[in-house]
């Protein structure tokens, strides 16, 4: 495979995961709306919880040339949450301050 069709083959990849979270988003919104979503509450790690969320969006960060910087209230560490559902949003919140930063890059903290 040469360069040119790695980086096709690359953008069909991108646009795929990203039509499957919109497409998972949407069924998501649906089912609040619908009264139809059960949230699992358990008492969850903020500071872990939030490495773990920004595993996910270190390579989008990096490629957009985007360092994100963590700042956690110490006095926070516990909450009760819908760990998967909590994840999600800040997946999402994250990776808008990642997609819509200037095109120089930045910091989003």
């Amino acid at each position: 495979m040469n360069e040119k069709q790695a980086h096709y083959i690359n953008n069909v990849i991108t646009s795929g995961k990203f039509l499957l979270n919109l497409i998972n988003d949407i069924l998501d919104l649906s089912k609040v709306e619908a009264g139809k979503i059960e949230l699992m509450m358990e008492r969850i790690s903020i500071p872990v919880t939030i490495g773990e969320t920004l595993i996910l969006i270190k390579e989008k960060s990096s490629k957009h040339n985007v360092s994100i910087k963590q700042d956690i209230d110490p006095q926070i560490d516990f909450i009760e949450a819908d760990k998967q559902r909590f994840k999600q949003i800040l997946f999402n919140l994250l990776s808008n301050a990642v997609k819509f930063s200037k095109k120089e890059g930045g910091t989003v903290t």
